[in-house]
């Protein structure tokens, strides 16, 4: 299980990539001309978004999580 050092870790990480894609691909020319890397590029940031709120949930309130065979976040 992660501890709050791998966590934070993470999130800087995951943070670094959410500014990368918003910067280098979001912003991109290529990118912008064409729909459908502008919807892929945003899906990627959006992912990373929704992982870096995930992992400042359990961060910040300390606990664990546990992922069950489903993928599903479990907080202990």
């Amino acid at each position: 299980m992660a501890d709050e050092y791998e966590r934070h870790e993470i999130m800087h990480m995951t943070s670094f990539l959410i500014n990368t894609v918003a910067t280098e691909l979001l912003e991109h020319d290529a990118v912008i001309e064409i729909p459908e890397w502008q919807e892929l590029a945003e899906k990627a940031h959006q992912a990373l978004f929704d992982l870096y709120q995930a992992i400042g949930k359990v961060h910040l309130s300390g606990k664990t999580t546990e992922i069950d065979n489903r993928g599903v976040n479990e907080e202990n």
